[in-house]
């Protein structure tokens, strides 16, 4: 699983690239934590950093090769693991990761995982 150093790191590389729309939301992800917000966080994100959410789509595609919804759970996926480490109840983990059923974050969790 990827720790919060390496998402950081794979971040902090594509934000050198000096693109405007992903430092924003590189800046949104780590910071705002709007991956929290269960439903549309990549609708967010593309309001925000002033793009159709086709453009961020491609745009995250293109500099990472990773699909916007690959890259929030990412970041959900790592919150729910340190909530788990801090003792909050596993039943409760998955909402307050932005996740929209024990399922999604159970399904996300194998897909990073493997």
């Amino acid at each position: 699983m990827l720790s919060k150093q390496d998402i950081n790191y794979f971040w902090r590389k594509i934000v050198c690239m000096n693109n405007s729309v992903l430092s924003t939301i590189c800046f949104l992800l780590e910071e705002k934590r709007v991956f929290i917000v269960r439903g549309d966080c990549s609708g967010i994100l593309a309001k925000a950093a002033g793009v159709s959410r086709r453009e961020l789509e491609k745009i995250v595609m293109d500099s990472t090769g990773l699909e916007i919804s690959f890259v929030v759970d990412l970041y959900r996926v790592q919150h729910a693991r340190d909530l788990l480490i801090a003792g909050v109840d596993y039943q409760v983990v998955w909402a307050m990761s932005g996740f929209t059923s024990p399922g999604a974050l159970n399904r996300a969790f194998e897909c990073i995982v493997g």
